[in-house]
């Protein structure tokens, strides 16, 4: 029986409106501005790509560094309230800077290719194609720490990837082939930052980087490494120029998505110290239910009838793969020494 007091469920309540409005925000502000020219008397809409009307503010390194910059300060801002929680020492970075330095760059990879992949692709298929990640995060977890896995598991994935690849509408403009790339790209990224902090941090614990921890370090390093892409990049023009042109439109931008992620970051938090683990995980489905139904009709517009089914059965194969996940036994611990079973949730990666 899942029990939720009234903290619990507001905080859910709040983490799922909260990730709603980030996820339309973030594909509002990202997709290209629809451009009016006026021409013999006649009024003309050209949209750069698709049928989106977006703020334009498609410079996802800059965008991706102010959110990093916003987990950071979220961070930090728990460490002050709650003392004890601070574990940071410099120590952690002398024993473990370059494994710190190589989970950055996959964290800042997963929140950049999310970020750029939504300039042209639809929410519904940018969730649909992260959705996939248990699949290349039990190949990861396999590869690099000999884990296995239950044949009802296995076949449960199998199950998720076949009917999201159907629910794709493949060929039409929320299905960008780019799009599709580059969610792909943020999607193994995060597949494979678990397998790989397990292989490279098995002490990272003892020496006191626990998640938020880790958070702290992740925000600090990708916030550095988002900036000097972007200063290397195009985007130290571009995001120059549309702050000339458009001030007002860009610091609403850069100031609510950062504020959005700041709190997103915070309820986050507080939900993994309120809620059971099964209440996070019917939490996150019905999110992912609610985001991909709206965006599908609103967004994405989707239309095919196949489409929908695949949906329907993606929305049945995410339940059954979250309730074997949570239901899969615990390694031994002559089994954790070698490397071989663990717990299946731990490789669901970050949705």
């Amino acid at each position: 029986m899942v029990e939720l007091d009234a903290k619990g469920a507001l905080l859910v309540v709040v983490w799922v409106l909260l990730n709603l409005l980030l996820n339309f925000f973030n594909k509002w502000a990202l997709s290209p501005m629809v451009v009016e020219l006026s021409w013999g008397g006649s009024l003309i809409h050209e949209s750069l790509h698709g049928p989106s009307n977006g703020a334009g503010f498609s410079f996802p390194l800059f965008y991706s560094m102010c959110h990093m910059a916003a987990s950071f300060v979220g961070a930090s801002l728990i460490f002050l309230c709650q003392p004890s929680t601070n574990r940071v020492t410099t120590q952690q970075l002398r024993n473990h800077g370059p494994s710190l330095f190589l989970l950055s760059l996959l964290f800042a990879l997963n929140i950049c290719g999310n970020n750029a992949s939504l300039v042209t692709l639809g929410i519904a298929v940018n969730q649909l194609v992260k959705s996939v990640t248990p699949l290349p995060s039990m190949l990861f977890a396999y590869a690099l720490q000999r884990r296995t896995f239950s044949a009802q598991l296995i076949g449960a994935v199998i199950f998720l990837t076949a009917s999201a690849a159907a629910a794709i509408p493949w060929g039409s403009e929320a299905a960008d082939g780019q799009g599709i790339g580059l969610a792909g790209a943020s999607m193994l990224a995060a597949a494979a930052k678990p397998a790989l902090a397990a292989c490279l941090g098995r002490d990272m614990r003892r020496d006191g980087l626990t998640p938020l921890v880790l958070v702290w370090w992740d925000s600090l390093f990708a916030m550095a490494i988002t900036g000097t892409l972007c200063l290397l990049s195009t985007e130290r023009d571009t995001v120059s120029e549309y702050f000339v042109s458009k001030p007002a439109l860009a610091a609403f931008v850069v100031l609510t998505s950062s504020v959005l992620a700041f709190c997103y970051n915070l309820v986050v938090y507080s939900l993994t110290t309120a809620a059971s683990p099964v209440v996070s995980v019917i939490a996150s489905n019905f999110k992912q239910v609610v985001l991909i139904v709206l965006a599908g009709i609103l967004v994405d517009r989707i239309s095919h009838p196949l489409n929908w089914v695949g949906i329907a059965f993606f929305f049945v194969a995410t339940f059954l793969y979250s309730y074997l996940a949570l239901n899969q036994p615990p390694p031994s611990q002559a089994a954790t020494r070698r490397g071989a079973n663990a717990p299946a949730a731990a490789a669901a990666g970050a949705q």
